[in-house]
């Protein structure tokens, strides 16, 4: 890893690191909040509409006060950015700053908000916006004395200078806050403004110094109480450390200090922290060529990034993870881990873009709170100008007093004046109660239009089920009779041989016709009865050790007199010998069966089908790959939807009743596994069914 890409680690980390400690809400409020809500469910689904965040603030507080709605929204920002939802966590700061903006006695809560929107902006790479929101926090910090939230803007905009390589701006904010938090005397903050200066050192190239920096702070740190928050504080200050002795060549100081960070962090709750701080500490790995370490400790960063939705953090982990397999020489894994690196940052940079006109955010659809802070302003207005007409009234009061000569013409004017107030606040106040009016026929309307859906929906349903419920019959109904059809054409196949010579020949070839007739049309009812089956209730899952060889061979077996008639050759491939699969095998062989017979159908004569099976991790991937006419666009979209028929036709005129794929979609999702197609219209398709070999 290079000196510049090591600087950028530390930029993108730090601030997010440090900067959280000063989000919190007071105490107040969160033990309001935890005594009416279940806080834990709420940091694992952060995600409300304005409907639902106005129903919680209702719960919580009656009085719905602007200051205790920005609060609300605040944490809901704070909830999603830990989770690195950025877009959404820009939607619910700039709504909190809506309730705080135009309010002095709010400047507290104002400069907090100030500094989480930069802190977003400073996630998305919007730098130049980020420095604004920051000095805007610093400004009203300083206003209403909050002394550490100043020093931490002064921090972050001394970060963004330093990307800027402007190196005199961002030493004169780093030295600002360390001389802000020295006047709180609190060593925890002293401790970690030498963690930025130290920084800064790092990217003069001034190793040295830097150290020197770090090492002050750490010892700071470790006088402190060893709580969760100093012990964060003691392993990014640790991490920083390592990196220095990177660059100065002492591999084996910064390799000791990342074991022991390894050691510490166990012991730390916050996931957010722990992937952040261990993708620090296994850049160190990856740079002493610890490549056993740093692969388990990134796999370890990705399941545990990706449960918590930390996107961000698990590209980084998918990308050093990458790197790590293309040292060991597995290029293979490495372009694989690399484009999921690609996909999630993709996936990040969508999400912000999709959403950042903060000003236009959700839309029309939810607008309900905007409106009623218009309500709010209009009143307000309609006050202030009721207020300034009666000013204006005891002014001319008093200057006809003074005036006396003229009073007259001055009263005259001044009742003049006040009739047209009135009359202008009559016709105002009208124009509001006909508007309120209307609003109140217009949530009639709506309930009333809801309850008919429902009812619509509900009959439906009704009618869905009852569908089903006579197809079903008329299925079982049929399926009896056409048994015994088939059985009486096998009792005319064997005494055909009693016939003349001359009605042999004919008689066999009806016969065979009834029988092939009979076959195709059982075969339906009997596709129809299983997709019931499999609509109707939960599959049930028979697991148990499965022979993949001997199972494999049963499903050539079963397809073998279909092949051979129209010259298709059936190959497998793969370790069927040494693969382990433990689950339901008759459910994986239906699958299996489902596609091979769909490759078989649409498949020319004289063609091949290939069966692959492949084990990666803890999974089994099969494979059924034909030389078909393809998938057009539009049969992939709709190509696992019941009844669907494709562009496409049966090469031999076999029957197709669209129902086969649709089971083997069904049957995938209940073994919890995957299937999918990649194909090119005329050249072929190749399905992939993947599940977990059960023994993890």
């Amino acid at each position: 890893m290079s000196k510049k890409s090591l600087l950028i680690f530390l930029l993108f980390s730090l601030p997010i690191t440090f900067q959280l400690f000063a989000q919190t809400a007071d105490e107040q409020f969160l033990s309001q909040i935890e005594k009416n809500l279940d806080l834990s469910a709420l940091k694992d689904n952060p995600v409300l509409d304005y409907a639902q965040s106005d129903s919680v603030i209702n719960s919580i507080n009656q009085e719905s006060d602007s200051s205790f709605k920005a609060r609300f929204y605040n944490l809901l920002g704070q909830l999603n950015f830990e989770k690195g939802d950025y877009a959404i966590s820009l939607e619910y700061f700039l709504t909190a700053k809506d309730y705080v903006i135009t309010a002095d006695s709010k400047k507290e809560l104002g400069a907090l908000i100030f500094i989480n929107i930069g802190n977003v902006y400073y996630r998305n790479e919007d730098y130049d916006a980020a420095k604004n929101e920051y000095k805007n926090g610093r400004t009203l910090a300083l206003e209403t004395e909050q002394i550490g939230l100043a020093a931490t803007a002064s921090n972050n905009i001394g970060l963004l200078y330093l990307k800027e390589e402007k190196i005199k701006n961002a030493e004169f904010s780093f030295k600002e806050a360390l001389t802000l938090r020295k006047r709180l005397k609190d060593n925890y903050l002293i401790a970690n403004s030498f963690q930025y200066l130290g920084m800064l050192k790092y990217h003069e190239q001034k190793m040295d110094s830097a150290a020197a920096y770090y090492v002050q702070a750490i010892q700071i740190a470790k006088k402190l109480s060893k709580g969760e928050k100093e012990k964060k504080l003691i392993i990014s200050l640790s991490n920083n450390l390592s990196f220095c002795y990177l660059e100065l060549g002492d591999i084996d100081k910064a390799l000791s200090i990342a074991n022991e960070v390894t050691m510490l962090i166990s012991e730390i709750e916050d996931q957010y922290f722990y992937c952040t701080s261990m993708n620090q500490t296994n850049n160190v790995f990856f740079k002493c060529n610890d490549l056993k370490s740093s692969e388990k400790l990134a796999r370890d960063i990705i399941q545990i990034a990706g449960l918590e939705n930390y996107f961000e953090l698990q590209r980084k982990a998918y990308d050093l993870l990458s790197k790590v397999k293309e040292e060991q020489g597995d290029f293979k894994t490495a372009i694989r881990l690399s484009r999921k690196s690609q996909q999630l940052k993709t996936k990040i940079r969508h999400n912000f873009a999709d959403k950042k006109l903060a000003n236009l955010r959700f839309g029309q659809q939810v607008l309900g709170n905007n409106k009623l802070l218009g309500i709010a302003q209009q009143e307000s207005e309609l006050k202030t100008q009721e207020l300034n007409t009666q000013q204006l009234v005891k002014e001319l009061l008093i200057l006809l007093v003074i005036i006396i000569l003229i009073a007259l013409v001055s009263l005259i004017y001044s009742n003049r004046e006040k009739q047209k107030s009135n009359r202008l606040l009559i016709t105002t106040n009208n124009l509001i109660e006909k508007q309120n009016e209307a609003n109140r026929k217009q949530q009639l309307e709506l309930k009333l239009a809801k309850s008919q859906l429902e009812l619509k929906v509900n009959e439906l349903e009704q009618l869905t089920k009852n569908n089903n419920h006579l197809l079903g019959i008329v299925a079982h109904d049929l399926r009896t009779p056409l048994n015994s059809i088939l059985g009486l054409c096998e009792l005319l196949d064997v005494e055909v041989s009693d016939l003349p010579e001359e009605k042999i020949e004919e008689t066999a070839e009806y016969v065979a016709l009834m029988t092939e007739s009979a076959g195709k049309m059982l075969d339906m009812i009997n596709q129809i009865l299983s997709k019931q089956s499999f609509e109707q209730k939960e599959i049930e899952l028979k697991k148990k050790e499965i022979d993949i060889s001997r199972m494999l061979n049963q499903l050539l077996l079963d397809h073998k007199k279909w092949a051979d008639e129209k010259e298709i050759s059936i190959e497998i491939k793969g370790n069927i010998n040494q693969t382990k699969l433990y689950s339901d095998e008759m459910l994986i062989l239906q699958v299996l069966s489902n596609l091979l017979s769909n490759s078989i159908k649409y498949s020319n004569p004289k063609t091949a089908v290939i069966i692959n099976v492949s084990e990666q991790y803890d999974w089994v991937l099969f494979s059924v790959q034909d030389n078909g006419p393809g998938f057009s666009k539009k049969d992939k979209k709709g190509l696992f939807h019941p009844y669907r028929k494709l562009t496409a036709s049966p090469t031999a005129e076999e029957s197709s009743y669209g129902l086969g794929l649709s089971s083997a979609k069904k049957i995938t999702e209940a073994l919890h596994g995957k299937l999918w197609l990649e194909s090119e219209l005329n050249i072929g398709s190749t399905f992939f069914f993947e599940l977990e070999n059960g023994y993890s």
